[in-house]
């Protein structure tokens, strides 16, 4: 008897350490049971999916060590954007992706460092032949990285995967049930519906000021002369904790915390519309969300950007949401440079340029995040991935920043990189104030 395949829409990546995570409880609700909540809908039959898990405790290869992990999680984040797969971060640095059948497989051998396949065959025919690794013991064609392939339109592979996660579950409730009990009234308390009301009434009473971070990226010549290009101011997320939900963890509050930032952009918006006009030669940046441009506040952006006195000349919005909202960031954008405003793409990973084409977004501006331990792990053809975005783009148009030291200067030079943002270029112009930047008392 033929057996009729079914496939399984994919509607989300499992975010790894972004913002936009969707965790239910975060008391009770770890990755493995959000892979087994997945796993479950699919019909005991199977569907036209496959799965890799690459396992975090493997010996023989650069990726299992943690700087290395990190590196590999935000590489496979990207490429599960990308292709509109699923990632899901595991206790021990674990990582499983779920990809429907057409994401060819040859890609995440690249991601993984094992040689592409000879054969161009469709993803799933390519993870039947690779799943001699299931077990967790590397397979043909996967040397040094542990990495299991399970093809989901077999019932035998689907039953072994849902078994693991399975033990995966009752693992991480075991551990969780002792962890609440040795953290006790210690633990930061969480966003919730509740709290969101309170928040989104008294942030408009809130000086903005108070809860705006600002930067200013310097361009560094050739004869190491720091010129000033461009003012970039964001609301930190940090400072609404300190100041208005003290003893919250509001990074961990998911969908919750979304609804929080689409409020932070009327905050941030209230402060541009303070700033003095730009000055020629000196930009001046503002950070939003997606969301913003089809929510009320979209229309106080129209004096904001145009016209002789602009106060922006330049939009951010985050990769996170340009990856989930592809149409909603093409309009965002043709809205924005029909206004004469260049759009920059933030919050991009240093890994994640080899396996994104960042430079096929069409934005004017990238801003790379820098990260000392993932740059010490990015292999040559990584960092050579950096050096063709800003080949691509021009040395003018891509920012790293996070430069709070000289070893990120260093990093970025040889790659053609000449545009920083952080505390370390800001001594050199003289920028970097003696206080904090954040008057979390009330004052600027």
């Amino acid at each position: 008897m033929t057996r009729t395949r079914r496939s399984l829409f994919l509607p989300l990546m499992e975010p790894v350490g972004n913002r936009a995570g969707r965790t239910r409880d975060p008391d009770f609700d770890s990755a493995a049971v959000r892979l087994g909540r997945f796993l479950g809908r699919i019909p005991a039959e199977g569907a036209d999916l496959y799965a890799v898990q690459v396992d975090g405790d493997g010996p023989a290869h650069p990726a299992c060590a943690r700087p290395g992990r990190t590196v590999l999680g935000a590489a496979l984040q990207a490429f599960a954007a990308a292709h509109g797969a699923r990632l899901f971060l595991l206790s021990g640095g674990t990582m499983v992706l779920v990809c429907g059948s057409h994401v060819p497989v040859d890609r995440i051998e690249a991601i993984l460092g094992d040689p592409a396949p000879k054969v161009a065959e469709t993803g799933r025919a390519q993870a039947a032949d690779r799943r001699g690794a299931i077990g967790g013991q590397a397979g043909e064609g996967s040397p040094g990285c542990v990495a299991a392939w399970y093809d989901l339109s077999d019932p035998d592979d689907l039953r072994r995967l849902r078994a693991i996660v399975q033990q995966r579950e009752a693992a991480f409730r075991r551990h969780s049930g002792v962890a609440r009990a040795d953290a006790g009234s210690a633990r930061l308390g969480r966003l919730d519906p509740g709290l969101l009301a309170e928040l989104a009434r008294r942030l408009p009473e809130t000086d903005p000021r108070c809860l705006v971070r600002s930067g200013t990226v310097v361009r560094l010549s050739k004869a190491a002369e720091a010129v000033p290009r461009m003012r970039r101011f964001q609301v930190d997320v940090d400072a609404i904790g300190e100041r208005l939900a003290p003893g919250i963890d509001l990074a961990g509050g998911g969908w919750l915390l979304r609804a929080l930032l689409e409020r932070t952009d009327r905050l941030m918006l209230a402060f541009a519309e303070t700033l003095p006009p730009g000055q020629p030669g000196l930009d001046q940046g503002i950070d939003l969300n997606l969301a913003t441009f089809t929510g009320p506040a979209f229309r106080r952006m129209q004096d904001l950007i145009a016209g002789p006195n602009r106060r922006a000349s330049a939009v951010g919005l985050p990769l996170v949401d340009v990856l989930e909202g592809r149409h909603g960031y093409e309009r965002a954008r043709a809205w924005l440079r029909d206004r004469g405003c260049r759009v920059m793409i933030t919050g991009v990973c240093l890994a994640t340029p080899s396996v994104l084409d960042v430079a096929k977004l069409d934005a004017e501006i990238v801003a790379l995040r820098w990260e000392e331990e993932v740059a010490a792990a990015l292999p040559d053809s990584r960092r050579r991935a950096v050096a063709g975005l800003v080949e691509s783009l021009g040395p003018d148009n891509v920012i790293l920043v996070g430069t709070d030291a000289k070893a990120a200067l260093e990093w970025g030079a040889p790659l053609g990189l000449r545009c920083f943002q952080g505390r370390f270029v800001e001594r050199l112009i003289g920028a970097l104030k003696p206080a904090a930047t954040i008057g979390v008392d009330g004052r600027p």
